[in-house]
């Protein structure tokens, strides 16, 4: 499911629900599914996705290949040069 999938079904249970906001959290929990905070130098989202893959077995317990994952820019910090992450992960097929 693309970003624009996930934003259109979510815009379309908010307005059946009446609920006319413009921020929305979302969650995904379950077996396989691993959330991490990371705090990395400032660069562009493509390279942090790739500096994350590259080191893989500091953030998961199992193998890059096993997982998708996904980044997230929750805030930068100009004065340290620094971009707070989330990084989301789940297993690609269950044990």
């Amino acid at each position: 499911m693309s970003q624009t999938d996930v934003k259109g079904a979510v815009t379309n249970c908010l307005a059946k629900a009446n609920i006319t906001t413009k921020l929305v959290n979302t969650s995904v929990s379950g077996q396989g599914i691993i959330i991490r905070y990371v705090l990395m130098p400032k660069m562009p989202l493509p390279e942090i996705k790739s500096s994350i893959s590259l080191e893989a077995d500091k953030y998961f317990p199992f193998p890059i290949d096993d997982v998708v994952m996904d980044c997230f820019i929750l805030e930068e910090r100009p004065q340290e040069n620094k971009v707070f992450v989330l990084v989301a992960a789940r297993k690609k097929r269950a044990d």
